[in-house]
């Protein structure tokens, strides 16, 4: 299936690309890669697509992007515009642990964007590959995390946040947006989520921002 994605966007190293909005967006489960690289996102257990956005309700819902290989990259950017909508602090995940871990990214128990600090779910401690800073309910926000052997860049809405050394993933992993794991979930809606096979600068960051930030009254 042909799908056309924003020209508004940054496409130059664009590998995946969800947007709930697009026409022929979706079918069932199956969220399409308007890339066109065939990266088609799985919604799992109660997740759905909601007024342009991929949602989700409980613990255990997610965006599942497929099997990804960043080991030999130089830098890898994921970057998405996200709304925490409840505190999922509604039961247990692990040991029979609170679900302190609200997931935003996870390349699968390697490097991750979530919500929390580990041991208070009603945290509202955003972390993006350790960076951190604070995410308010129910306020979308663009959401850009850069990693890597060049290093760490955090962005939100546009803006750097914060630098640290980065890291190469050990070896190939899952995709999850919206999981921490099998049971640690964040409560949310998602849209145009985007992964890049390399490091974007601030400028294309900026145009990624700004391309949609009107449809979420940024």
């Amino acid at each position: 299936m042909a799908l056309e994605y924003s020209s508004k966007i940054v496409t130059n190293g664009l590998i995946t690309y969800y947007d709930p909005k697009a026409p022929n967006a979706s079918s069932g489960d199956t969220l399409y890669d308007l890339s066109g690289n065939g990266y088609n996102g799985t919604m799992g257990n109660g997740a759905n697509i909601s007024n342009g956005t991929v949602k989700t309700y409980d613990r255990y819902d997610y965006l599942r992007a497929g099997n990804y290989n960043f080991t030999s990259l130089r830098a890898y950017t994921v970057d998405l515009f996200f709304k925490r909508t409840d505190i999922n602090n509604n039961g247990t995940g692990g040991a029979g642990q609170p679900t302190y871990y609200q997931g935003v990214f996870n390349y699968y128990w390697q490097q991750y964007i979530f919500v929390g600090t580990g041991s208070d779910a009603n945290s509202t401690n955003l972390d993006i590959f350790g960076i951190t800073t604070t995410l308010e309910l129910n306020e979308w926000v663009h959401i850009v995390g850069i990693n890597g052997p060049d290093g760490i860049f955090a962005y939100v809405n546009g803006s750097l946040i914060g630098t640290a050394l980065g890291s190469t993933p050990s070896s190939a992993a899952d995709v999850y947006f919206g999981n921490w794991d099998s049971s640690w979930a964040s409560i949310c809606e998602m849209s145009s989520i985007k992964m890049y096979n390399r490091g974007l600068s601030s400028s294309e960051v900026l145009q990624n921002y700004n391309a949609h930030k009107s449809r979420f009254g940024i």
